[in-house]
């Protein structure tokens, strides 16, 4: 008897039908694929796009040159900062320790990179260890954040770094992809931050880019660089929910910051980040927005009655009103700041402390960087020290050696905010110097000359060439920048300004012509001496055209440029955190 035979099972598909389906899921992946790597092909030979590195190779010089281009990948063209220009060798020489300094304005050293931290660092490295030669390079730029950061601490990885030196916390609520920024609009989520990024590495990715700032309203494509005020728009208290996703994105890459360092074999060094907290008033004071009507005119009432108490010199009375302010919202910026300044007059040094504190933990235009963030700073230090990251706080160095013996660094460190005077550049360098030299390669540390004292900081201003004159420029570049608004929104904005014009009015008097003859002289000898440093030549380009020499001027400008990637033209803006001319 024949066994029975099965029914063909008509739903299984055959051998060809696989096959057929394998090849149409392959075409609807292949054909996509052909057509953009095509499209991208064709935009990278019809010259389309830009370069994403921060630096190019520049093969007159032998050298690496910055990328003029690099931050169109973060803003809008109109408004995008740049790197300052500078040079460093394509391989690494030997007997050469080479260190990356990552930042924004703060460690670019605005108003003059020449006078940064990193500087007066460099100074007293090169003293201390004569045999070796030290290649700072200063990554940092205006305005931006650990978003840029990162991508720049990637591509410093391929450079053979020695150390890292990160100083960064300032622009992280305000800067690229920051809840206060008008080009982006919120904190967002960290892996779509970065796939945009990685995205707009291919010139497809630049090219929606660019439909989509065409694409914005007139008010926004068309807007040019206002400095601070790019970012008042967005208020936020200390509770706002999105402080909660800033600090952890920070966190996170910060960490991926120290990776890329420590992944290259370099060891990291992360700084905290010091503030003005006695002069600085906070930039916004934002009341809650459940208080009543009633409340809110006792509060303003209240504050307006310690300002003029204060005024005439009546601390103990003006306390007395703030405590009641503060009991009707302990959210206000600007109780807890005239808290800290009724605290000093009284004399009660630890009080006036935890006031400053509260006031810039408060401020609702946050510029600077908070305990929050400095916190995380030194947590990620801890988390990652064994894998070659060291930490140096800095911000607790300049609590303990500020000038007033109260704790708490003013305007004899700073110029306003953030950014630090030449003897505030000295005393972060100072508390550098330690941690750096611990991270420095053991074949650097041989060199060290246990005899040789730190330079003072008399020594770094002569080795860099820091004159009245750049003093003078100094003071007038930032007067520039607090004139407007938020700093006009800042407690005593017209004492400041009076302050600064009594200064310049000091140096002016100075700078008699025989004076001037003798700065540019030094200056020239100086680069005589030094022809490769760039930074000490854009300032004799500087003080030749205040000294009314600006064809030589023009001239060092135009040998600077030389040294960089084809098409860069330079002015004074690019090297003081602004524009190179496009």
């Amino acid at each position: 008897m024949k066994p029975t035979a099965e029914p063909v099972n008509s739903a299984r598909p055959s051998i060809f039908d696989r096959h057929r389906t394998l090849a149409r899921l392959g075409l609807a992946v292949m054909v996509p694929l052909l057509f953009l790597g095509t499209a991208e092909g064709l935009l990278r030979l019809t010259g389309f796009g830009y370069p994403t590195q921060l630096y190019l190779p520049v093969e007159e010089v032998e050298a690496y040159g910055a990328n003029r281009h690099f931050g169109w990948r973060f803003w809008p063209r109109e408004i995008a900062r740049y790197p300052i220009p500078q040079n460093f060798s394509l391989t690494k020489p030997e007997r050469t320790c080479r260190i990356f300094t990552l930042g924004a304005s703060a460690a670019l050293g605005v108003p003059n990179p020449a006078f940064s931290f990193s500087r007066s660092l460099e100074v007293m490295l090169q003293a201390r260890y004569p045999g070796v030669r030290f290649e700072f390079v200063n990554t940092s730029m205006t305005a931006i954040n650990s978003h840029v950061v990162l991508p720049i601490a990637s591509e410093c990885a391929g450079y053979e770094p020695d150390v890292f030196l990160v100083y960064l916390g300032n622009n992280e609520f305000i800067g690229p992809f920051g809840p206060g920024t008008t080009v982006d609009g919120s904190a967002g989520n960290l892996r779509a931050i970065r796939a945009g990024l990685a995205l707009r590495e291919w010139r497809l990715g630049q090219l929606m880019q660019q439909v989509a700032e065409r694409g914005r309203e007139k008010a926004v494509a068309n807007e040019q660089w206002r400095g601070m005020q790019q970012y008042t728009r967005h208020k936020m208290r200390r509770d706002d929910p999105a402080l909660a996703s800033v600090q952890d994105n920070f966190q996170r890459n910060l960490q991926d910051i120290c990776r890329a360092g420590t992944g290259a074999g370099a060891k990291v060094v992360l700084s905290t980040v010091a503030v003005n907290l006695r002069d600085s008033p906070p930039f916004a004071s934002v009341a809650d927005s459940a208080a009543s009507a009633s409340d809110l005119r006792r509060l303003q009432r209240l504050e307006q009655e310690a300002r003029q108490l204060l005024a005439r010199g009546q601390p103990r009375a003006a306390r007395d009103s703030l405590l009641a302010a503060r009991a009707l919202d302990d959210g206000c910026a600007n109780i807890h700041y005239l808290l800290g300044k009724a605290a000093l007059a009284l004399g009660d040094t630890a009080g006036a402390q935890g006031a400053f504190g509260e006031a810039l933990q408060c401020d609702a235009l946050r510029f600077r960087t908070d305990r929050r963030l400095n916190e995380i700073i030194r947590s990620t230090a801890t988390a990652l020290a064994s894998t070659g990251v060291l930490l140096s706080d800095t911000e607790k160095f300049l609590r303990q050696h500020e000038p007033t013996g109260t704790g708490l660094p003013g305007n004899e460190l700073f110029y306003e905010h953030v950014h630090l005077n030449f003897e505030g550049n000295y005393l972060v360098a100072r508390a550098l110097l330690p941690v750096v030299e611990q991270a420095l390669p053991t074949w650097v540390q041989a060199y060290r000359a246990s005899t040789v004292p730190v330079p003072t900081v008399a020594d770094c201003g002569r080795e860099l060439m820091f004159t009245s004159a750049n003093e003078y420029l100094n003071l007038s570049q930032m007067r520039q920048m607090v004139t407007p608004y938020p700093f006009t929104a800042q407690l005593g904005h017209e004492e400041m300004l009076r302050a600064i014009d009594e200064q310049m009015g000091l140096l002016i008097a100075m700078a008699t012509p025989e004076v001037q003859r003798q700065t540019v002289s030094a200056y020239q000898a100086a680069c005589r001496r030094h022809p490769d440093d760039l930074l000490l030549a854009f300032n004799c380009a500087k003080i030749l055209a205040l000294a009314g020499d600006v064809q030589g001027s023009n001239d060092v400008f135009q040998k600077i440029a030389a040294t960089q990637p084809p098409g860069t033209a330079l002015d004074a803006a690019a090297f003081e955190g602004g524009s190179v001319s496009r």
